[in-house]
C-alpha cells in the first residue's frame, strides 16, 4: 500500500490514502485490490493509468465526482488507442513549439535548448509503453538554481484521456535536512524552537500529528518528516528527520529540550524569496508588491491600475509548496483585456518567476 501511495503522490495527486486487501472472490494466491483515495492537483489529469500485466488489458483507475475516490476497471488495449496530435511545454511564460508525442530525445532537447533561460539540457527517452506513451528525463546543465516545473499543454493531443505529467526528480536547490535524536519513552514531550517560536512534539505519536505540531512554529513553512525507533530495555531512541520544503538556504538548527540532539544532515542551498514584483495593466502599474502580498492588497493594487473593480482569490489547492497563485476576475472592466505584465526585476531568490495566463476571456 505504501508503494502505491508514493507512486500516486509522484503523479501530482494530494492527500493520498491507500488500503490493500485480498478480494473476497480471489481466484489465485497473490491477488490484491488497492483502494485509493486522493485529490488531483489543479491542472492535472484525474485518471491514473497502471502498467498492464499482459498485452490483453490495461488497468485504469477512474476517479469519481469530486476526485476523492477511485476504483479499478479493465479496459481493452484497443480502446486506449495510439496517442496522436502534438503537445507543448511552457516555462516562465515562454511556450515551446508543438512537439510530437513520439519525439526523440534529440528532438525534445533541440526544442528546449531553443527556449530562453535553460542553458543546455540533456534528454533521455524511455518507451514506447503499452499505451504508446513515452517518458523523457531532462537534465538542466548550467542552471544553478531550482527552476520552476515545466507546464504541459495537452489540448492538441489525441487519444483517450491523454495525460502528460511533469515530475521533479531532483531539485536544483537542495533542501535543508535536520535530524532530531531523543532518548525516552512514548508520551514524553520535547519542545523544539525555531526562529523564536516553539512547538511541542510527543514521542510515539504518528507522523501526521508531529508534522502538524512542528508546522505551527511561525516561519518554519512546510516540512517533511520521517522517523525511526530503536526500542531499548528501559528507554527507546527516537530519531526524527525533518526536511524543510519551503525555506531556502542553510538554516539554523532547531533547538530542542529534554536532552534531544539536533544535527544538520544536509545544508540547504539557494536564496530565499524576497524583494518585490510589479504587475502592469497597459501603462499603469500596481507599484511594488511583496511576495507575501494578501489577496486584499493585490485586489486593491490591480483595481487601481486597471481603473475598474477586480476580484482576487488565492488558489491553495494543487499549487506547489514553493509557489503562490491567484485567480483575478475583472468584473468591473469590460472587453477582452490584455494580459497583465509582470516585472520581476526586483524579485530576489533562487529560481523566482511570475507567470500570468488567461483562463477565461
Amino acid at each position: 500500500a505504501e508503494s502505491v501511495r508514493l507512486a500516486v503522490t509522484r503523479l501530482h495527486f494530494q492527500d493520498v490514502y491507500v488500503q490493500r486487501a485480498v478480494p473476497e472472490d480471489a481466484t489465485a494466491e497473490g491477488m490484491f485490490v488497492w483502494d485509493v483515495q486522493a485529490t488531483a492537483a489543479l491542472g492535472f489529469s484525474t485518471h491514473l493509468f497502471a502498467t498492464p500485466l499482459t498485452d490483453a488489458n490495461i488497468n485504469v483507475l477512474y476517479s469519481t465526482a469530486g476526485d476523492t475516490r477511485a476504483w479499478a476497471e479493465n479496459v481493452d488495449l484497443g480502446a486506449v488507442g495510439e496517442i496522436g496530435g502534438t503537445f507543448s511545454l511552457t516555462y516562465d511564460g515562454f511556450q515551446s513549439p508543438q512537439i510530437l508525442p513520439n519525439a526523440t530525445a534529440d528532438d525534445l532537447a533541440g526544442v528546449l535548448n531553443a527556449m530562453p533561460g535553460f542553458g543546455d539540457v540533456i534528454v533521455t527517452r524511455e518507451g514506447p509503453f503499452y499505451d504508446s506513451g513515452y517518458t523523457w528525463t531532462i537534465t538542466f546543465q548550467g542552471v544553478e538554481f531550482d527552476i520552476p516545473e515545466l507546464v504541459a499543454n495537452v489540448a492538441n493531443l489525441t487519444a483517450v484521456d491523454p495525460v502528460l505529467s511533469v515530475i521533479e526528480l531532483q531539485s536544483g536547490a537542495e533542501a535543508e535536512v535536520q535530524e532530531i535524536s531523543f532518548v525516552g519513552n512514548d508520551g514524553d514531550d520535547v519542545v523544539c524552537e525555531f526562529g523564536g517560536d516553539s512547538a511541542t512534539i510527543t514521542a510515539g505519536t504518528d507522523i501526521a500529528t508531529m508534522t502538524n505540531a512542528l508546522q505551527t512554529i511561525d516561519g518554519i513553512g512546510e516540512i517533511g518528516l520521517t522517523r525511526s525507533l530503536v526500542v531499548g530495555a528501559a528507554n527507546s531512541t527516537y530519531t526524527w528527520t525533518v526536511t524543510f520544503l519551503t525555506l531556502a538556504g542553510d538554516l539554523a538548527n532547531l533547538d530542542c529540550d529534554s536532552g534531544a540532539v539536533v544535527v544538520e544532515t544536509n545544508a540547504g542551498t539557494g536564496t530565499p524569496l524576497g524583494g518585490t514584483f510589479e504587475l502592469w495593466f497597459g501603462a499603469s502599474g500596481t507599484g511594488p508588491l511583496s511576495p507575501t502580498v494578501t489577496s486584499a492588497q493585490l485586489d486593491a493594487a490591480i483595481t487601481a491600475a486597471a481603473g475598474g473593480s477586480v476580484s482576487v482569490v488565492e488558489i491553495t489547492s494543487g499549487v506547489s509548496h514553493r509557489a503562490r497563485a491567484w485567480d483575478i476576475t475583472f468584473d468591473g472592466v469590460g472587453g477582452d483585456l490584455p494580459l497583465l505584465v509582470a516585472d520581476t526585476s526586483l524579485l530576489t531568490g533562487t529560481g523566482t518567476s511570475v507567470m500570468v495566463t488567461e483562463r477565461t476571456r
